[in-house]
């Protein structure tokens, strides 16, 4: 799983959100809180995605809400991501 955030400030996921990246998917992530403003994600290049992947960005928004009441946003999905999302039924994620 590759994190990088773009020029324009929108954090770009690319690669595996599954189990076996989960550990360190989470600590990426939850690094982003350390910063300011709402947390925008782009999905596009996430090639697989499972429960565990999901839990990851639940715990992402949930964090983010609890740390100031920012807000998390996925701006682009692919369709790993949107089967997941969908699975869940978990609109206000993306």
């Amino acid at each position: 799983m590759q994190v990088t955030k773009t020029d324009s400030g929108i954090i770009s996921l690319s690669g595996k959100m599954t189990v076996v990246e989960s550990r360190q998917l989470k600590a990426d992530l939850l690094a982003l809180l350390e910063g300011e403003g709402d947390i925008l994600l782009d999905l596009s290049g996430v090639e697989d995605m499972d429960s565990a992947g999901f839990q990851v960005l639940a715990l992402l928004s949930r964090q983010a809400r609890a740390s100031g009441g920012r807000s998390v946003s996925i701006t682009e999905h692919s369709q790993a991501t949107q089967e997941i999302i969908r699975l869940f039924r978990a609109d206000e994620l993306g």
